[in-house]
């Protein structure tokens, strides 16, 4: 489903106790990343305590709820990058347009990372010595 059917699921729900999570497949190069959106309850969380080891967002979720539970934030996102899938987890969304913009800045963060690390990573190959010109050898004149 996509983001606004995932949210319609919850919007009975109090903001607060909406969830939802996205997972999309990274394609080729240029092809835009096809989200498919899930949506629950996040006082179903802690009942995932003995699944945590079965799916690879348990651990993180658990701990984005922890977090969630003792914060200020009315929203909570958490964007996960792997080589081959990307994963949004939102927990207290108001509206699809607030999930919206809270990606948009999420991946503008995302993006910044990882240009810093792949400059970073480079830096050493940036700082070689320049080329040296030779010197011209002039020709014997005789």
């Amino acid at each position: 489903m996509d983001l606004d059917e995932a949210f319609s699921a919850v919007e009975h729900l109090a903001s607060r106790h909406r969830l939802l999570v996205g997972r999309g497949k990274r394609g080729e190069q240029g092809e835009p990343l096809e989200v498919e959106w899930g949506a629950g309850d996040i006082r179903d969380i802690p009942k995932l305590r003995g699944l945590e080891f079965v799916s690879e967002i348990g651990p993180h979720l658990l701990e984005l709820y922890e977090r969630y539970m003792t914060g200020k934030s009315p929203v909570m996102t958490s964007v996960t990058l792997s080589t081959s899938v990307v994963t949004f987890i939102v927990l207290g969304a108001e509206s699809p347009d607030q999930v919206a913009e809270t990606l948009r800045c999420g991946a503008d963060e995302l993006v910044s990372l990882t240009v810093k690390g792949y400059l970073s990573e480079r830096f050493s190959d940036w700082k070689k010595p320049s080329a040296q010109v030779l010197p011209f050898q002039p020709r014997n004149r005789e």
